[in-house]
């Protein structure tokens, strides 16, 4: 009673204690101070578990794991404890696949994946049962038809003519709905067509126009540059003039000094 009072109220509680109140079932189970036949009040699938639960499965079965180690396989799968653990273990007859599915997960996710080993055969065993039943089914249901139609041959021949008409309607109905659908998809690519083409000639009239402007700023830099060296040029001529100017003056004086010299001598 306390153990199925404390599962079905585990919801109330939060992480710490239901931590806690896990590995305290935990040692009672491994110690045999608690019956191993509380588990089946434990039902593993979605719909009768919640968060609460999960957390108190995976931590009370790591507990188990860390004490028993391969002996927790021998003990869950002991014959003597009858259908006590049908509700963590889905293998019976009537057990729903999904729910089985479901279990195997979760005791993979727990890292305890060799306690799925069973149910994972038993899985793969009922997906072929349900295979065979279907084949089966469908073979009958071809032999029914088979002679249902032997049985209504007469009655067949009697309507083909209406039924080749209203087939015949029905193709000529369906070619109209084919012909509207084409005119449709080639409207469709035709509109595609001219937007594409609009859209590649608006792309070369840009990059046209980039060109264009790339080419006037770039004559308008070189026009600055040639500016820039003449007018560079006419001020290294302006500099050049007065000192030429002064050069030929003292060369003249010069001439003019040695001149009066001789005179002087003779």
């Amino acid at each position: 009673e306390l153990f199925v009072r404390q599962y079905n109220d585990i919801h109330l509680l939060d992480t710490n204690k239901i931590r806690n109140v896990s590995k305290f079932f935990g040692h009672l189970l491994y110690s045999n101070a608690l019956d191993w036949t509380v588990m089946e009040f434990i039902k593993l699938n979605e719909r009768d578990t919640n968060p609460s639960k999960r957390i108190f499965i995976k931590i009370l079965f790591q507990e188990l794991a860390s004490f028993m180690g391969k002996k927790l396989r021998q003990e869950l799968f002991d014959e003597n404890y009858g259908k006590a653990f049908n509700g963590l273990f889905p293998m019976g007859v009537d057990a729903n696949p999904k729910d089985t599915r479901f279990a195997i997960n979760f005791f993979t996710t727990i890292g305890l994946g060799g306690l799925t080993e069973e149910m994972r055969t038993f899985l793969k065993q009922k997906h072929k049962d349900m295979i065979k039943q279907q084949q089966a089914a469908m073979e009958s249901s071809d032999d029914d038809s088979d002679s249902d139609g032997d049985s209504d041959s007469d009655s067949t021949d009697t309507e083909s003519s209406s039924s080749s008409e209203s087939s015949s309607e029905s193709e000529s109905e369906d070619e109209r709905r084919h012909r509207r659908r084409k005119r449709k998809r080639d409207r469709k690519d035709n509109s595609d067509t001219r937007d594409r083409k609009r859209k590649q000639r608006d792309k070369r009239n840009k990059d046209e126009d980039q060109d264009d402007s790339d080419h006037h700023e770039y004559r308008k830099n070189r026009d600055k540059e040639d500016t820039m060296e003449r007018k560079e040029d006419d001020e290294d001529d302006t500099d050049k003039r007065p000192r030429d100017n002064r050069r030929s003056r003292d060369r003249d004086n010069r001439r003019d000094r040695r001149e009066r010299r001789r005179r002087r001598r003779r």
